[in-house]
């Protein structure tokens, strides 16, 4: 998502929020977004939507299962501990959301990930 020079700036604050790491894995939701910009929720999620076109919350979201999946690619982390990481308050709900985003469970994700590293590795060597 671009920020757009004629773009609220209020948005672009949110957009600049959303982009720094601390924001999507941490806890903070569209409340604690809008108190930055002095709205309210409601008006924020209008806001929002009418400047990029896509909502808040689906943003958000977007956001936390891209880095759970660049989580699940580099780092050994379960995925319990990567869908905390990544602000959600229950695996269940990271799991069916990464599954209706990448047709995959975040575990077969990575297992056909590594599958295919390996196949990519063994293919270079020789």
């Amino acid at each position: 998502m671009g920020i757009a020079n004629d773009m609220d700036w209020r948005v672009q604050e949110i957009v600049r929020q959303l982009r720094q790491s601390g924001t999507v894995e941490s806890r903070l939701g569209i409340d604690h977004l809008a108190g930055s910009v002095n709205l309210s929720a409601s008006r924020l999620r209008h806001l929002f939507k009418a400047e990029t076109g896509m909502g808040l919350k689906k943003c958000l979201i977007e956001l936390r299962l891209e880095r759970g999946k660049e989580l699940l690619e580099n780092s050994l982390l379960s995925v319990k501990e990567i869908s905390v990481r990544v602000g959600y308050l229950h695996e269940s709900h990271f799991v069916r959301d990464f599954k209706r985003s990448y047709q995959a469970t975040p575990a077969h994700y990575r297992r056909q990930r590594r599958s295919r590293d390996i196949q990519r590795n063994v293919c270079e060597e020789t």
